[in-house]
C-alpha cells in the first residue's frame, strides 16, 4: 500500500483576513482627506443669513411708535455688524454679535430691485459702518429696530435679548 501525503486543509480564515484587510485599507483612504481637514487649521467657510429690506416706498417711519422692548423683542433675529459691500443687489453684514437667531458670519440684504436696495438702506442708515439689525421672518424691520450702532439701542438690544453688555459702551471690535 502507498501512502500519499494527505491533502493540505483549506482555511476559510485566510480569504476572510485578506478581504478585512482591503476594507481597512479602503476605509482609511476614504478618512485621509477628512482627517487632514480636520487637523489643518484653515477657516471654515462663511455662513450666511439672507433677509429682505421693504423699498423706500413701502416704509413709513414717520408712523412708527417709539420703540419698545416688546417690540424689539418680537424678533426672530438680532445682530450687530458692520457694513462691507453692496454687489449684485445684495448687501453684505459682517456679524460682531448674534443676540437672537444666527450664528452666522454674514447677513445679506437684498430688496426688489438693486436700486430699491441703495435707497432702502440710505433711508434707513444701514449703508455704511457698524449697525444693529433686528428682522422678524427675514424681514428688516425699520421702525427704530434696526439703525445705525448707538449706545442707547446697543444698551436696549442688550437688555431685551438677556444678555451681558460688552465692558465699554462702544461695539466691539
Amino acid at each position: 500500500m502507498s501512502t500519499s501525503p494527505l491533502p493540505r486543509p483549506r482555511h476559510s480564515v485566510t480569504p476572510l483576513l485578506v478581504a478585512l484587510i482591503l476594507a481597512s485599507v479602503a476605509t482609511l483612504g476614504l478618512l485621509v482627506p477628512s482627517v487632514r481637514a480636520a487637523i489643518s487649521r484653515e477657516e471654515p467657510p462663511l455662513t450666511g443669513v439672507s433677509m429682505r429690506i421693504a423699498p423706500l416706498s413701502a416704509q413709513q417711519p414717520k408712523d412708527c411708535p417709539e420703540l419698545s422692548d416688546a417690540r424689539l423683542n418680537r424678533s426672530t433675529t438680532a445682530v450687530l455688524a458692520t457694513f462691507t459691500v453692496t454687489q449684485a443687489g445684495v448687501a453684505s453684514f459682517t456679524v460682531k454679535e448674534w443676540f437672537r437667531g444666527g450664528p452666522a458670519d454674514l447677513v445679506r440684504l437684498s430688496s426688489t430691485s438693486p436700486v430699491d436696495l441703495e435707497q432702502a438702506l440710505a433711508a434707513a442708515k444701514l449703508d455704511k459702518g457698524q449697525v444693529l439689525i433686528a428682522s422678524r421672518s427675514s424681514e428688516v424691520l425699520l421702525c427704530g429696530e434696526s439703525a445705525p450702532y448707538s449706545a442707547s439701542l446697543a444698551a436696549k438690544y442688550y437688555r431685551v435679548f438677556e444678555q451681558t453688555a460688552p465692558p465699554s459702551s462702544s461695539p466691539t471690535s
